[in-house]
């Protein structure tokens, strides 16, 4: 069955753009649907778990172009993770057996399962 997964390090996008305030209503002006736009102000991280649940969204589907725009974060086939191994890490994932995912961590040519307490269920 298909699946998607997006993964997005957060220490990546705040050097892009230090969390920034009009950044951020930069972005969100951008990427969120117009039912998203009306929620409260956005965070960097509340931008992340939109973006990273987007992407696995439209990776799940496999076709056509990606609209962040377009696409509703709050599918109910979509999990929300955080982890700090090896660093801080969201990630997201569409598909309907999402509850039944391993995740595993590879570094040095070896692959090692991620403990559930590893992971921090965000949405």
């Amino acid at each position: 069955k298909p699946v998607g997964v997006d993964i997005e390090l957060p220490s990546l996008f705040g050097s892009r753009y230090a969390c920034r305030a009009d950044k951020l209503d930069a972005l969100k002006r951008k990427v969120y649907t117009a039912r998203e736009k009306r929620a409260e102000s956005v965070t960097a991280e509340d931008f992340l778990v939109k973006w990273t649940r987007k992407e696995a969204i439209y990776k799940r589907g496999g076709t056509g172009v990606f609209r962040p725009h377009r696409i509703e974060a709050d599918d109910p086939l979509t999990v929300t993770y955080r982890t700090q191994m090896p660093e801080e890490m969201i990630l997201s994932v569409c598909g309907e057996q999402v509850r039944a995912v391993r995740f595993y961590l590879c570094r040095d040519g070896a692959a090692e399962l991620l403990p559930p307490s590893a992971l921090e269920k965000r949405v």
